[in-house]
């Protein structure tokens, strides 16, 4: 390791040390930060586009289909 990477630990004294007390550690994170988590490691981009392409091509062929059958009813035959 490089000489920056190591830090000696030193001890404070009882005059030197913050009035606040120490972070604490939650053992159990709350319901919305676990619902985060879960989302975020769940719903990636490849996972968001797939049904969004499948989405958009199921209303372009509705478009299609819709102007087909539009285009078949005012179409005239000449005998």
């Amino acid at each position: 390791m490089a000489q920056g990477m190591i830090r000696k630990f030193e001890s404070t004294s009882e005059q030197e040390r913050p009035l606040s007390p120490r972070r604490v550690v939650v053992l159990y994170p709350p319901a919305w930060q676990r619902l985060k988590a879960w989302v975020r490691s769940t719903l990636t981009e490849e996972r968001i586009a797939e049904p969004a392409l499948v989405i958009v091509t199921l209303l372009l062929l509705g478009w299609l289909s819709y102007c087909f059958y539009h285009a078949m009813q005012n179409y005239t035959v000449i005998p």
